[in-house]
């Protein structure tokens, strides 16, 4: 019946939950403190402006802990590239879920993925190279609660930084 139609669209319009705000400090150049940075080195290489960090081995997927409550829900996203071995990630929840994303051997990838805390307190979502010898490259790195992801864009804390970085240069 129409009217079924019109209450499913309807319900899936009032499900989407955009939170648009990047969770992750130092995205752009990976300026924030990152657990597992001493495994990642800073590519000479970039993309779309972003500063990449790249990684051969398995595991040790770069990530900030975030806070969280039983029941959030969180889109992780950015931009992936491997050389060698597999045409995957796998993008690791510290609250227990994963998601395998596909991407083309040597070619850049928009990921988007999606997540829902299983606990209260902090975690963590990262992307993780399941293959030995295989170079993973990442940049773009957007988390944000809701349920659809949204174009790449810093967090508040970056931009007061940059901001407060610029006018002291201006002062000296």
């Amino acid at each position: 019946a129409p009217e079924d139609v019109e209450n499913n669209i309807k319900m899936a319009i009032d499900n989407v939950q955009i939170g648009g705000r990047n969770l992750l400090l130092g995205t752009k150049d990976f300026s924030g403190t990152w657990t597992n940075a001493g495994s990642w080195r800073t590519s000479t290489e970039t993309y779309k402006d972003f500063v990449v960090k790249q990684r051969t081995g398995q595991w040790n997927g770069l990530y900030q802990k975030i806070s969280a409550q039983i029941g959030d829900e969180f889109v992780f996203s950015g931009y992936v590239k491997k050389t060698g071995g597999q045409t995957r990630v796998y993008v690791s929840c510290a609250t227990g879920n994963g998601t395998l994303v596909d991407i083309v051997d040597n070619e850049w990838t928009y990921f988007s993925t999606k997540h829902t805390a299983t606990i209260t307190g902090d975690i963590y979502v990262r992307l993780e190279n399941d293959t030995a010898d295989v170079t993973t490259y990442v940049c773009g790195l957007k988390l944000e609660k809701g349920n659809k992801a949204t174009a790449w864009t810093p967090a508040p804390e970056d931009t007061t930084t940059y901001v407060d970085n610029l006018v002291s240069d201006l002062q000296t």
